[in-house]
């Protein structure tokens, strides 16, 4: 018995420890990431249509067009990056017109969907970075800041369970 109450605290405690982390969109996770990409792997056709998301990591206005880079996380159903996840590269997307910088603060979360153009070193502000894959941007989604606090603080469940075999009585506490 007291084998059998054992057993089901550690399901309880497992289950609540669980990651809540959404899982990625499968159609989406089908396309390659800019780091694999990078890495040599699986490299789009010319202007082949993809949708990346992540988190904006610096902006530079240029007279016809503005240059964001990303530093780029899997997609939920809905599109929206999964930042808690790991990353899976930076990019950069290069949208025509001018974007205000102040819409696009760091840490910003976005979606972009655009036409791949190849690799290239992207300037931005008075340093180069390394090779980025580059999307010309044809959509640019972007998603509330998430607030400091939920990022910081995880996530934490209480469960409380009662139950009897035959004559014996148990309890178990889940945290």
């Amino acid at each position: 018995m007291m084998r059998t109450l054992l057993v089901w605290s550690l399901v309880v405690l497992l289950t609540g420890c669980s990651s809540s982390l959404p899982s990625p969109h499968p159609i989406l996770g089908g396309q390659p990431s800019p780091g694999q990409i990078l890495a040599g792997g699986r490299r789009p056709v010319p202007r082949a249509l993809l949708t990346w998301g992540g988190t904006v990591q610096a902006v530079y206005n240029r007279r016809d067009a503005t240059l964001v880079e990303v530093l780029s996380y899997p997609l939920d159903r809905s599109q929206h990056p999964i930042v808690g996840a790991e990353s899976t590269g930076r990019f950069a997307v290069e949208m025509k017109g001018f974007i205000e910088p102040a819409e696009l603060p760091i840490g910003r979360p976005v979606t972009v969907t655009g036409r791949y153009a190849g690799i290239a070193r992207v300037p931005f502000g008075q340093s180069r970075t390394g090779p980025l894959p580059l999307l010309k941007g044809e959509r640019l989604e972007l998603w509330e800041m998430p607030p400091a606090a939920s990022r910081k603080t995880p996530e934490i469940h209480f469960g409380i369970g009662v139950g009897t075999g035959g004559s014996n009585v148990g309890v178990g506490i889940g945290l």
